[in-house]
């Protein structure tokens, strides 16, 4: 009974993380320009690098550590390549170099 709450509730999780993600893709498309110049004139440059390396530290932490309690999931470990990508894009970031 208990595991099957608990398998409704990743579901519900799972299909709210789908929608959000439905929802912003196309708004982004649509105004990320204009957000983009808009947090570029407003913050300085070295708050944007330092808050996107605390973004990308942080997500590249909990990808490994969901990476390392899948154990032997070889799926999770799709999971290896956020960490070069997440560096290499870092380092394009035109206010990071």
């Amino acid at each position: 009974m208990i595991d099957r709450i608990s398998k409704e509730k990743k579901k519900r999780k799972l299909i709210v993380f789908w929608l959000l993600s439905l929802i912003c893709i196309p708004m982004l498309s649509f105004y990320g320009r204009g957000l983009q110049l808009n947090i570029l004139l407003r913050f300085p440059e070295e708050k944007l690098s330092l808050g996107l390396g605390l973004i990308f530290f942080v997500l590249l932490i909990v990808s490994g550590t969901f990476l390392l309690k899948a154990g032997k999931n070889s799926a999770a470990y799709h999971l290896v390549w956020l960490i070069p990508l997440t560096f290499f894009l870092y380092a394009s970031l035109p206010f990071c170099g």
